[in-house]
This record gives structure tokens, C-alpha cells and sequence, in this order.
């Protein structure tokens, strides 16, 4: 027992702890978790394996869950944050976008502090350390008071750009940890040394929500641990990979949060490394979900983000705000919510689905017996006969294939297809689900996973590793031993590990080398103390990317940074650039190191090993189902340690203590003796093809949709990845979809509904133009708004697809807003433009290049047409590398299924979409009804502007005619019809009660009629640059007509679109500079919650651009940024609040276009709810004069001039002396409702300490409700 090593892992249901000896020999134990006091299960199952010797024990390593569950059921610390005046709402409206398209009822995730826990402090750091404004200590005191008095137990400290300047931040802390002794003090400065305000606050605001539990916790194991006699040091693993000390764990517990997923990577990097295989997927599939990394050349791949209780979904890794963010070093891990317990079922129009909905622990499968009675992928691998039958290995439950049969005969007999049948489908489709996690971590970036190892684990994972690299084209997959407790066995193999970061912008091709080595030094001072039993082993990064581009490529180099090793980190830059995303700039195009990392590792661990007992049960047999092309057979059954010295062929199944490993036929498996682990090789094509043959045209069709949309995803990323304008990069002002041979919309990445629904419309033109004349490598661009895109900045590019032999099978397609494209005004777009020529290039459908080759022509009139060539070429070369990645996809489909069936299973993906809306409208009662609503301005004067709907639902179908709406306005606020269908099928889709796919087949049941000359259809030369707010006004009449169709289904009005501020002038004489701030948002009460406080927009899901990135790339000054009170329309569902922003501009001449609206015309309420607070615009001279701005204005700005911007509030749903009284008491408590608007408009008495005043209340609301009745008599 001398020299054991002990690993405890600690989950929800399960704690597993596994002892390593000296000599390999493994010994584990999987006891139930003992919540709330964890630290019970893990003393007393380390202790049992410790025997009667628990001093031979030398390190313990412990994975939990502690922190992550504290955060996910909201029972941390009672936390406040401080932080600069002007910024408390930083921490509630994140970056503003939704991860979801199409859905009105979506919530964002409460934040763990709350509004009155969020105090500002006078103080002011700029980007350069220049004290704009000094601390005020004083301040800061009362503050500190303030916290005494509430109670709080933790604080977060997060300043502007402390990151770089850290010295206002760390006063704060010295004065508040003086002023409150026993509370935790946590310093942004000291958790996260990185740029964007929000991401930092975030995470510091964690580690201080979860620092007192944390502590608590650590040590209460240590303290159990001396009194069983263990003394061993106690490590926490954190999500990087690496272990800290329990004190570090104490004081940084946000660095563990995702310890369990990461152990079991560390675990296969060590098994990989024994096998001699540097370049590994994991795969790891338990009971809800799957996860995907990547191990490349040995080392594990790291993101620098993660959301912690994020919703699961199959949509882009992008899309945050469902969960809170951590941006810490994390092992990059791609979830998908498909794993053994999800759940298989139909839709409306027969289609079949697996996930993200899981059947958990209870109520369990169905062969569980445990009450559960839908069908799920362990249901559809008992019946397969991949999961013997009978008691597990626990012995709690008995797995019977009857009760699955059940199950599954129900879904069959409604899909009319068998039991075996429903079965296949619905371990395929947990297969397709998967795959989305696996390329996310490797054909996303640019790897081909035919040069990797997948290596898989889980209780599911084996029984999925040979089919999963099937298709992957993987020849190699291993199994671990104890796979269902590897995350467990990663835990002996961690080392410990501590990271830093500094910020810079140093270009790597002129290298500051003075400050670079400077920044090195700091962080090993910060580091090295930290490591013990010797010296560190240093592994250094760089994060490198293009000038503008707001994503960097991470390239490791050793020793400290030279011109020699700065010249090679650009030529590995830009050969990994090319290499992920297909494209590389210019010759000599600017390079920047953004960011140093330093990480210091300490002792390394004994090799893989975990040698156990011989399995001796007896070979038998077991009828075990393997596909279209063999059927079911009589495959034999074996013991992982039975295969000692052979090499067996599939058919087989191996069962272990937790899993079971599935070889199919055509593949081998063999027994490595050092590690083993099972070893399966991909030994002969099997006969069995991987056509739509044999499948139901249901099954197959949800597996070809599963892989478009994966594509789309991955389209998005590159666009996202290699962008260069703010617009593009930070507020994320793009789309990207695939479209079939016809041009037909069949999968969309999750981003701008306003764009998306635009791409048919431009499809219709493409073909109406080039009709059959397509060729392969060609790549084809427009924005003209008179031939089929929606104004001149959004540029459509569109590549189409073909097969090697010729055929075209479909097209990729990208959208961007670009900053730039010349024309009257810098950033193109002006309210005041009166016809097209004014706004920018205008560009008809073009050819960008032509196969294969760039037409060199039309680029030179881009770059001499733009105000900042680099950026819009930048841009434009991001669109086509995201369309290059969407040809892949589908030329790979293709060659899959075969052109003609791919295209078939196209076709059927549109017309199930088509069959579910037709069932959804049908439901809808027949009539038609109208509704009118209007915009402020004309774009030039305070003319309005009147928008008709006739809403008409006649059977399953819906016609929406605006022809009763205003003529064309002379500012530039006229629609395109592209524009206009748009924002009416984004209506519909958001208002269904079922979920519809995103295709083109939504546009069949939908009729939209424009006349053309009004401001739905604009013609020559009319302007449209500005038609962004009159769609969003399309969406408001079509939910007020919808409201009197389905009420309880739309939103009140919100804040009538995001605001379009462009700040425009020149630097240095000659240097143009552009910068486009879109301010997003708020959403009207809903039927059955209030409208979301600071979210974007729903038709145009925006991300707001980082205060922190605009200051260093602009010279501009935010000044606040955050949320109004009483702004949200009064209702029993209130509006949500406005949003506003203040800016200071630096430069001289600074011009300013504004496109706002609803200063006039209030956001609506609905059923009774008040209309939303008015918006404004307010000009604020250095001088102090103050000047009050038209809705759409323009004017020029002065430094220290200040533009003061509010946006309107949503308007309320539903009676507000229905709302519920405590929700205005939580309203007034958190500064979002005024004490006189919860009297005079709810109807609500609070007593002096905030709460309600329950008979006073009833007795105002009864003589409110009187005098109603009474004036209505």
C-alpha cells in the first residue's frame, strides 16, 4: 500500500474513488454522494480503501462538483459586487445576444447578484493609466458600510480596465478587506488579467459567489481526512487539467468549477501517451450528455470560456448568455446534450428526434423500471443488444428488453416502422447528435479526424466508438479500462498546474521585446512561488491574430520571446490561420500578440497504469443487432481481460463492470498488455453502405438535417473566427446558412433572423440572373438592394457546390453587415440619404471569383471604394472561407448518400417544415384581422410613418398584405421586400407554440404582399440603408395582429429596434476610423413573464461591443452603460427596462449618425399593459449646454462633447394591479421600479423595510379597480 495515490471524484448521484498502488495495481469503490456534506462520502470511501493503512496514502486528488452545483441551484454566497460608477448593470446585460432563434418565451438566466447587491464607486482608469477620475475613498467607505449592513458575505471588486491598471482596484480591496474582516474580498485584477469588462466581472463575480462554500467544503474533507488518520496533501483538480492546492482551492475555487470533464481528458492524454499516440478525440458519453475534446501532439487543447449551466443544445459553441460565464484556461470540451438517458420522440409532422431532453437518473429508461416509459438510446442499445440484460452490476436495478420493446414499439408503431427499426434509427441519431461534438473539436479547426485516435469512455461511450469513427474515418478507437470510472482515474494522473496572463497588443512582426520580456517576468514572479518539490517546467503561449480580427490563434513557444521566435510565431500564425479557416491575408499583413500566457507545471506523474483482476466469466453469446447490412446475429460475448495475447474480429460485444463495448463486423480489437485498454482497428470496409438505403425516409432525413446544421454552425465560427470590422467580430452582425441545388434555405447557423430570412429572396435573383451557368470554384457576391439583397451594407455571398463529376448539390451562403462601403457618409448608412447613389458601392450579383480564381478586378474596386479597405477585405475574405467550409460539408453529404438521394432528403427536409407550420396555422381561427403602428420619422423630419397589416388565416395558410402602409419615405427607412418577407417569417416561426426547423419549407405557408412604391417594397432610386428600424417595426404590426389571433403566444412591443449610433471621423490627418455601435435592447411583457431586461432584440439577435475593446480602438469614452428605472411598461407581466449608453467623444470633428425611434409612438402594451417608457437623445456640450435631438439626426461633436442615449422601454402586458405584489417589491428593492410607480401604477404599499404591505395593498387595489368600473360606467 506504500505509495498509493488516491482519486476522488464527487458527482450529483455518485461519488467513485480509486487508490493506484506503486506497483499499478488499481482498487475503486462507488458509493452514494451524501448531499448537502459531500465531504462524508469522500472521507469514508477513501478511508475504506486506505484500510488499516491510511498512513501509506501520499496524495489525494479530489474532483467535485461542490462549486458547479452552487452555482447552478443558486445557493452560493450572498455576494455583492463593486464596481466602476456608471457600470452596475455590466454583469446583467452580458453581451446581449440569445442562444436560441425564434422563440419568445426565452429567459434569461437570473443574475447571482442581485441589482441592490451592485454598488458603484467614483473612480476612473483609461486604457492608457491615465486617472481620469480619482478614487474616492470615501466612497468606497460607505460602501463598505453598506456591505456591513446587508450582510453580504463575499465580494467581487471589478473596475474598468484594472486588467492593465490594477491600482484603483487593489485600493478598493485593501479598504474593504480592512473594513469587513472575515469576508472574502475577490479582485478581478487577481482572478483574470484579461480585456472585456463583462467576461472579467463575470468571473470574479463566481469565484466570490462560490469562495465561502468552496473553503467550507476543503476543509471539512482536510479535517475528516486528519481524523481518519490521512494526512496525505489534499489537491483540487481544476478544469485546465492541472491540480492546486487546497488553500489556492479555497481562495480561487472559479479555476475548479469544471474539474470532472477535465479529469477525464487528463486521464486519456496519459493512456494515449503510454499507446504512443500523440493526436487523440475523446469521447465521452454518459447518461445526458456527450463530450468531445481534442489532444494534439500530446497537449490538450484549451478555450478560454465556459458557461456554467448552459442549456444544451445542438447549436453553435458561440452563442453564450444561457448559463453564467467563466473565462478561465478550461479544457476545450464540446457538449451535446446526447448521452444514454436522452430522450427519443416525434414531432408534429412525424419527424423523429433524440435529445436534448433526457430521462436522468428517475425516472430512468424504460428497461430500467423505474417508472419511465419513453423511449430512450440505452432503450434503443438493450433492445439493439449492445447492454446485457439483467441486475447491474450494482445490483440496484434490473435491465429488462421487454419493457424497452415497449417503449419502443409505441414510437415505431407511430412512425410505422418496427421496434428494431425505431430502434436503429434512434442509435443513429444519437450518433449524428454526437457528431456535432466531435467536429466541433476537430474539422471546426481545420483537423481532419482521420489523423487522430478516438479514444472512448463514459458508461455509453463504447458501445458508440466504432460507428462514431466510422464516420469520422478514424481507423483507430480505444477503450479504457474502467471507462466508466475514467474521469475518476484522470485524477492520479493530474499534475498540478497554475496559469497567468498578461494583455498587450504588440506587433509580432516589430516586436516590443523589452515590454514582452517584462510581461514574463512578472508572471513567473506571480507563479513560481506556487510550485513545489522543484523547479517548474515552463510552457509559454502566445495569443496571435491579423490586426482587427478579434480572435486569436494560441501558439506555444519556448524560452522567452526574441525576433527570431516572433518571425516564426507569425509563420505558424498564418499557416494555422490557412489551415483552419482556409484563407490567409496579404503578404505582410499586420500581426499582433495580443496576449502572453505563462503556465508552470509542477512534478509529472508515474506513466498510465491501472492493472486489475482477471474477468473470469465464461465466453457465451448474445443476439446483438449491427445494422441495415447484417442484421441481427448471434455475437459472441467476452471479458476485456479474456482477450490477453489475441486479436478477436467483430462481431463481438465485450461487458464490463460499467459498459459495454461494441465491435462491429470489420473491425478487429486487441488487448494491450501495458495499459489494458482495448485497442479496435478498422480492419475492411463493411459491406453495409452508408446511404439513406434501408433507413426510413424520417430517420435518414434527421441525419442528413443533424449534419447541415453542424455545417452551418461551423460556417458561422469561421466568420466569427477571422473577421476583422467590430461590427462583424463583436456585435456579431452576420449570418450563415446552406441552401439545396435550387437555392433553397435546409439549415442555418444560430444568428441574425432579420438576415437569414433575407438569403431566399437573394437565391430567387442569383438564379434569375446566372440561371444554369454555375461552375465549380466560383463564388458569387451582392448587395445591390434591387437585385435581391436587403441595403447596401449587408453583403450576400454564395458559393455553390458540386460533386466531383459535375452535379450541383446546393450552395453556402453568408451575410455581413460591413462597417464600410463608401458612399455620402463614413459607415455608409445615413437617415438622411434620400436615394441609393448616396449609400455606398452598389454592387448586382457578381462573380468574386471565378473558378477558383479571384477576380482581381472587382476586389480593386472594393478596396478603392471603402473608407477602410482592410477591414471590409478582411470581412469579405472571412464570408467566403465560412462559404468554403459550408462546400466541404456538402460535397462530403453527397458523397455520402449519393447525390440524388442528399438532394431527395433536402427536398423532404423542406416540405416536413412546410407540413409542421401548415399544422401550427391551422390550429389558428380563420379571419382576417389588421393592426397599424408607426415610425417617429421619415429619417429627415419628424414625419410618421404608417405601417398596415391585413393579416389574413384562411385553413393552414396565412397571407400578410401590407399594401395599406405609406408610401416610400425620402430618408432611406424604405424595405426591400426581401427585408419585409423577412421579418414577418421571423414573426410567425417565434410565435408557434412547436418548434419548426429553420428551412426554407416555412416560407410555403406564408404569403407576403408589398405594393410596390410604399416603405414595405422601395424602387429605384429610392434609399434603404436605414430599413434595419422599419423592420423592425414589420414585427411589431405583425404582433399586434397576431395578439388578436393568438394572444397568449406574442409579446407586448419592445424597444423598437437596436439603436444604429455610428461615430465617424479622421485620426492623424488621414487615418479614417468608423466605429458602429448597435445598442440592443429590451423586450416587451410577455403572456406568462415580464420582457427580458437588456437582451437584443429577438429578430435581430445583436451582441453589444466591449466598452474595454472600444476605448482601446477608438477614441471615444463611455461613460454608462446600463439600465433605466421605471422605463418597463407598467402590466402584470412588465416591459423590460431601457437601456442607455453615454459616450465622450476625444478627437475633433467627430461626426454622429443616429437611427433611434420610438420617442413619439411608445412601445405598445398588450391586454391591458401600459405602453413602454419614450426614448431620447440628448447632446451634452463640453460647454454645458444641452441639446435634445430628433429620433434620426445627425451632428458633429467636439472633444469632450457627450452623447447621451436612451432607448424606449417595452411596453406591459396584462393589468398591472394583477401583477403579483412581491415581484414590485423585488422591483423596488433592486432600483428597477421607483417606491411612487409601485403606488400610483401597480397599485402596491410598501412598508419602510421594503416589504408589502399586504392590507393596504388589497384596500388601494380594490378603490383602483372601483374607480375603473366607475369611469367606465
Amino acid at each position: 500500500m506504500s505509495g498509493a495515490r488516491v482519486g476522488a471524484d464527487v458527482g450529483g448521484t455518485f461519488t467513485d474513488v480509486i487508490q493506484l498502488d506503486e506497483n499499478g495495481h488499481v482498487s475503486f469503490t462507488k458509493v452514494l454522494s451524501t448531499p448537502p456534506n459531500y465531504d462524508r462520502a469522500v472521507v469514508g470511501a477513501v478511508s475504506s480503501l486506505a484500510g488499516d493503512n491510511p498512513g501509506g496514502l501520499t496524495a489525494i486528488v479530489h474532483g467535485t462538483t461542490v462549486a458547479t452545483n452552487a452555482v447552478l441551484e443558486h445557493r452560493g454566497a450572498k455576494t455583492a459586487v463593486v464596481t466602476t460608477a456608471g457600470f452596475r448593470d455590466v454583469l446583467e446585460l452580458r453581451r446581449m445576444r440569445m442562444p436560441h432563434l425564434y422563440d419568445y418565451f426565452w429567459t434569461k438566466p437570473p443574475t447571482l447578484v442581485e441589482r441592490h447587491l451592485r454598488f458603484e464607486v467614483p473612480e476612473r482608469m483609461l486604457v492608457d493609466g491615465t486617472v481620469d477620475r480619482p478614487l474616492d475613498e470615501a466612497a468606497v467607505e460607505v460602501v463598505a458600510s453598506a456591505l456591513r449592513d446587508a450582510a453580504v458575505e463575499s465580494v467581487a471588486v471589478c473596475l474598468l480596465h484594472a486588467h492593465l491598471h490594477p491600482a484603483h482596484e487593489q485600493r478598493v480591496g485593501e479598504i474593504l478587506r480592512a473594513a469587513l474582516p472575515g469576508v472574502p474580498v475577490s479582485l478581478s485584477s487577481e482572478i483574470l488579467r484579461e480585456q472585456l469588462e463583462y467576461e472579467r466581472t463575470a468571473t470574479t463575480v463566481v469565484n466570490a459567489y462560490v469562495r465561502p462554500l468552496m473553503s467550507n467544503y476543503v476543509s471539512q474533507i482536510r479535517s475528516g481526512l486528519d481524523a481518519a488518520g490521512i494526512s496525505a496533501p489534499l489537491s483540487i483538480m481544476q478544469s485546465s487539467g492541472g491540480v492546486m492546492t487546497d488553500d489556492d482551492a479555497s481562495r480561487r475555487p472559479v479555476y475548479a468549477l469544471e474539474s470532472g470533464p477535465a479529469a477525464g481528458v487528463v486521464a486519456a492524454v496519459a493512456l494515449a501517451e503510454a499507446l504512443g499516440h500523440e493526436n487523440v478525440i475523446t469521447f465521452d458519453m454518459g447518461g445526458t450528455t456527450a463530450k468531445a475534446s481534442l489532444v494534439e501532439g500530446g497537449r490538450v487543447s484549451r478555450s478560454l470560456e465556459y458557461e456554467v449551466g448552459a442549456a444544451l443544445s445542438a447549436g453553435s459553441r458561440l452563442l453564450k448568455g444561457s448559463g453564467e460565464l467563466i473565462r478561465i484556461p478550461t479544457i476545450d470540451i464540446a457538449e451535446i446534450g446526447a448521452g444514454g438517458g436522452s430522450i427519443a420522440w416525434i414531432d408534429a409532422a412525424g419527424g423523429l428526434h433524440v435529445g436534448p431532453r433526457s430521462a436522468g437518473a428517475a425516472p430512468g429508461p424504460a428497461c430500467y423500471g423505474l417508472g419511465g416509459s419513453e423511449p430512450t438510446v440505452t432503450d434503443a442499445n438493450v433492445f439493439l443488444g449492445y447492454i446485457p440484460t439483467g441486475p447491474l452490476a450494482s445490483g440496484d436495478l434490473t435491465v429488462s428488453r421487454e419493457r424497452a420493446e415497449e417503449a419502443l414499439t409505441r414510437v415505431g408503431a407511430e412512425l410505422g416502422v418496427s421496434a428494431l427499426e425505431a430502434a436503429r434509427g434512434i442509435h443513429e441519431l444519437a450518433n449524428a447528435a454526437t457528431m456535432r461534438a466531435l467536429r466541433a473539436v476537430s474539422t471546426e479547426k481545420g483537423r481532419d479526424p482521420a489523423d487522430f485516435v478516438l479514444l472512448a469512455y463514459g458508461g455509453s461511450g463504447p458501445a458508440h466508438a466504432a460507428a462514431l469513427a466510422a464516420s469520422l474515418g478514424v481507423k483507430t478507437a480505444v477503450v479504457p479500462p474502467l471507462a466508466g470510472l475514467f474521469s475518476a482515474a484522470g485524477l492520479l494522473f493530474a499534475r498540478p498546474e497554475y496559469h497567468d496572463v498578461r494583455f498587450c497588443k504588440i506587433s509580432a512582426r516589430e516586436p516590443d521585446l523589452a515590454e514582452l520580456g517584462r510581461l514574463d517576468g512578472e508572471m513567473r514572479a506571480t507563479l513560481a512561488p506556487l510550485i513545489q518539490g522543484g523547479e517548474p517546467e515552463w510552457q509559454r503561449i502566445a495569443d496571435v491574430r491579423y490586426r482587427g480580427q478579434n480572435w486569436s490563434v494560441q501558439l506555444s513557444f519556448s524560452g522567452e520571446l526574441t525576433v527570431e521566435t516572433c518571425n516564426d510565431l507569425v509563420r505558424r500564425f498564418e499557416d494555422e490561420h490557412e489551415r483552419m479557416y482556409g484563407t490567409r491575408l496579404e503578404e505582410g499583413s499586420p500581426v499582433d500578440i495580443r496576449a502572453v500566457r505563462l503556465v508552470a507545471l509542477g512534478p509529472a506523474q508515474p506513466p498510465f497504469a491501472l492493472a486489475r483482476e482477471a474477468d473470469r466469466r465464461e465466453a457465451r453469446t448474445r443476439l446483438a443487432d449491427f445494422g441495415i447490412g447484417h442484421g441481427t446475429i448471434e455475437a459472441p460475448v467476452r471479458s476485456r481481460t479474456s482477450l490477453r495475447g489475441d486479436t478477436a474480429m467483430g462481431p463481438l460485444l465485450i461487458d464490463e463492470y460499467d459498459t459495454t463495448v461494441v465491435v462491429p463486423p470489420g473491425w478487429s480489437v486487441a488487448f494491450d498488455e501495458q495499459t489494458e485498454a482495448l485497442v479496435l482497428t478498422h480492419v475492411e470496409v463493411a459491406p453495409e453502405s452508408a446511404s439513406s438505403e434501408g433507413h426510413t425516409t424520417s430517420i435518414a432525413a434527421r441525419l442528413v438535417a443533424n449534419a447541415l446544421e453542424t455545417a452551418a454552425d461551423e460556417m458561422a465560427t469561421t466568420i466569427f473566427r477571422t473577421a476583422h470590422s467590430a461590427i462583424v467580430r463583436d456585435a456579431m452582425d452576420y449570418s450563415a446558412a446552406l441552401c439545396n441545388e435550387k437555392g433553397e434555405t435546409v439549415a442555418q447557423a444560430v444568428t441574425i433572423p432579420l438576415q437569414l430570412g433575407s438569403i431566399p429572396c437573394a437565391m430567387r435573383s442569383l438564379f434569375a440572373k446566372f440561371g444554369d451557368r454555375f461552375e465549380p470554384g466560383d463564388v458569387y457576391v451582392v448587395n445591390d438592394p434591387f437585385d435581391g439583397a436587403s441595403h447596401t451594407p449587408d453583403v450576400f455571398v454564395a458559393k455553390p457546390s458540386f460533386t466531383p463529376e459535375g452535379e450541383l448539390i446546393g450552395f453556402s451562403v453568408t451575410v455581413a453587415h460591413h462597417g464600410d462601403l463608401g458612399g455620402r457618409v463614413p459607415g455608409t448608412a445615413a437617415c438622411d440619404s434620400t436615394e441609393v447613389f448616396q449609400e455606398g458601392l452598389r454592387v448586382p450579383w457578381l462573380k468574386l471569383i471565378d473558378r477558383g480564381e479571384p477576380v482581381e478586378a472587382l476586389w480593386e474596386i472594393f478596396r478603392a471604394n471603402v473608407r477602410i479597405p482592410h477591414e471590409m477585405i478582411g470581412d469579405l475574405s472571412a464570408q467566403v472561407a465560412a462559404c468554403n467550409m459550408g462546400e466541404r460539408s456538402l460535397q462530403e453529404l453527397a458523397a455520402r448518400y449519393g447525390p440524388a438521394p442528399f438532394q431527395s432528403l433536402m427536398a423532404g427536409l423542406l416540405d416536413h417544415t412546410e407540413a409542421l407550420l401548415r399544422k401550427e396555422i391551422a390550429q389558428w381561427p380563420d379571419g382576417t384581422v389588421s393592426f397599424t403602428d408607426y415610425l417617429d420619422s421619415d429619417g429627415i423630419e419628424l414625419n410618421e410613418v404608417k405601417f398596415v397589416v391585413d393579416l389574413t388565416v384562411e385553413g393552414n395558410h396565412l397571407t400578410a398584405d401590407f399594401s395599406r402602409s405609406d408610401p416610400m419615405v425620402r430618408g432611406s427607412l424604405n424595405c426591400t421586400p426581401s427585408f419585409a418577407e423577412a421579418a414577418v417569417y421571423h414573426t410567425i416561426m417565434a410565435a408557434c407554440e412547436g418548434e419548426i426547423p429553420c428551412t426554407g419549407g416555412a416560407t410555403r405557408p406564408v404569403t407576403v404582399i408589398t405594393k410596390p412604391g410604399t416603405v414595405m417594397h422601395v424602387l429605384m432610386p429610392g434609399a434603404s440603408s436605414m430599413r434595419g428600424i422599419s423592420g423592425y417595426r414589420v414585427s411589431d404590426v405583425m404582433n399586434g395582429a397576431l395578439a388578436q389571433i393568438i394572444p397568449d403566444r406574442v409579446p407586448a412591443a419592445g424597444e423598437g429596434g437596436s439603436t444604429n449610433a455610428f461615430f465617424t471621423g479622421y485620426q492623424g490627418g488621414d487615418r479614417a476610423w468608423v466605429y458602429n455601435e448597435l445598442v440592443v435592447g429590451t423586450w416587451g411583457g410577455r403572456p406568462i413573464a415580464d420582457g427580458n431586461d437588456g437582451l437584443a432584440n429577438p429578430c435581430a439577435s445583436i451582441a453589444n461591443i466591449s466598452i474595454e475593446i472600444a476605448e482601446a480602438e477608438w477614441p471615444i469614452r463611455v461613460e454608462r452603460y446600463g439600465l433605466v428605472r421605471d422605463s418597463g411598461g407598467a402590466g402584470r407581466f412588465r416591459g423590460g427596462l431601457a437601456v442607455e449608453r453615454v459616450w465622450q467623444v476625444l478627437v475633433p470633428d467627430t461626426n454622429l449618425h443616429v437611427r433611434s425611434d420610438r420617442q413619439i409612438h411608445h412601445p405598445y402594451g398588450l391586454a391591458g399593459g401600459h405602453s413602454g417608457a419614450p426614448s431620447a437623445n440628448t447632446i451634452l456640450r463640453f460647454d454645458g449646454s444641452v441639446e435634445n435631438e430628433k429620433p434620426m439626426f445627425a451632428g458633429l461633436l467636439q472633444p469632450g462633447d457627450r452623447f447621451h442615449h436612451r432607448q424606449a422601454g417595452g411596453g406591459g402586458h396584462g393589468d398591472p394591479l394583477a401583477r403579483e405584489p412581491e415581484a414590485v417589491a423585488r422591483d423596488v428593492r433592486n432600483d428597477k421600479v421607483s417606491v411612487s410607480a409601485a403606488n400610483d401604477l401597480y397599485g402596491v404599499v410598501l412598508n419602510t423595510d421594503g416589504s408589502v404591505n399586504e392590507t393596504a395593498t388589497a384596500e388601494l387595489r380594490r378603490s383602483r379597480r372601483g374607480a375603473l368600473v366607475g369611469g367606465n360606467a
